[in-house]
């Protein structure tokens, strides 16, 4: 398992809960995995950051994860 995305998926479930501060103080990267995993669009756009572009700020290793942990969660 991978502890940063364990700790961000504990963010993302702040996050659905309305607890949006949860998320401040995150890289870019792992704001952009938050805002894909809750579904957060608004982030993305407030970041300049299309999904396709959010995918690929990511990388492929987290692409997987977010949908291997959250495809049928969120």
């Amino acid at each position: 398992m991978n502890p940063t995305l364990n700790r961000l998926d504990r963010i993302v479930h702040q996050v659905l809960h309305g607890d949006d501060d949860a998320a401040a103080g995150l890289s870019t990267a792992e704001r952009l995995y938050v805002a894909l995993a809750a579904c957060r669009t608004e982030w993305l756009v407030n970041s300049g950051y299309t999904i396709p572009a959010a995918l690929g700020r990511i990388g492929p290793e987290w692409t997987a994860e977010l949908v291997a942990r959250w495809e049928y969660r969120a």
